[in-house]
């Protein structure tokens, strides 16, 4: 495709965007949710034809509308999510690792790009390093409570790429302000993937004293802020761990709650 070709097509899309050709009612101005429907319409049609930068710009595009208090006619926000999911089946790979940061604004909603996306990344011979790190990243800023958003992240944490494994945990540490249960379950879980590492690096396993210090401080952040308490090392966490398990681990009624 040639930059000219991109470029038509750009102005094509921003035309029709722009002048609502696909509102039913053309002798009305159309409503904010009708422009972001037909926004999002027009580039699941010519997104194929244009460059990157435009893609990029028209994903912020849509992401903007999704995040617009306005919008919030259901058909408008499934049409806005279809459209941005299209950055994820590009051939470049800069566009799908933008839309991966991207969904840390839309939030909870956009496990349903995210998560197959990081997933299907996760799965190839040669992952792309940018799209599965902003992935993680933005799923630890949304910490959704979501039960396949949680295991994604708990079996990440055996992965045999210990950059991943770390990562993992780090996504983990937005946990740190969740519900008392979640929290928990997760510290259980990180602390079972990781104390066996720890041991064995203070054991001078060579092999595990490499792991550890690829992961020990996203581990450590982890076990901190999900227990919120101060913790230095897997041994003392397990120590800690054992002692409070049966009690609650919810937070006190004046620390902010940002689980849905």
């Amino acid at each position: 495709m040639t930059r000219l070709t991109g470029t038509i097509a750009l102005i094509l899309f921003f035309v029709v965007a722009s002048t609502g050709l696909l509102a039913a009612d053309k002798d009305e101005e159309p409503t904010i949710s009708e422009k972001a429907t037909d926004y999002a319409k027009s580039f699941k049609k010519e997104y194929k034809k244009m460059a990157s930068a435009q893609q990029i710009e028209a994903i912020d595009k849509m992401v903007a509308y999704y995040t617009n208090k306005e919008v919030t006619e259901k058909k408008a926000r499934k049409a806005l999510l279809e459209g941005i999911s299209k950055g994820t089946i590009v051939k470049d790979k800069t566009v799908v690792a933008h839309v991966m940061k991207k969904a840390a604004l839309i939030g909870e909603d956009s496990l349903k790009i995210l998560l197959p996306t990081l997933n299907r990344e996760l799965s190839q011979k040669a992952p792309n390093e940018s799209i599965y790190e902003t992935a993680l990243e933005s799923l630890g800023k949304i910490h959704s409570p979501n039960k396949m958003a949680t295991k994604t992240l708990t079996k990440l944490l055996n992965n045999k790429d210990n950059t991943i494994v770390g990562l993992a945990a780090r996504a983990i540490a937005g946990y740190g302000q969740s519900s008392g249960k979640i929290r928990k379950e997760l510290f259980e879980e990180v602390l079972k993937s990781t104390e066996g590492v720890y041991s064995g690096a203070q054991s001078q396993n060579q092999t595990l004293e490499r792991k550890w210090n690829i992961i020990e401080d996203d581990v450590m952040s982890a076990l901190q802020k999900l227990s919120h308490a101060k913790i230095q090392d897997p041994a003392a966490a397990r120590g800690w761990f054992n002692k409070n398990k049966k009690k609650s681990w919810d937070l006190p009624k004046d620390t902010p709650e940002k689980d849905k």
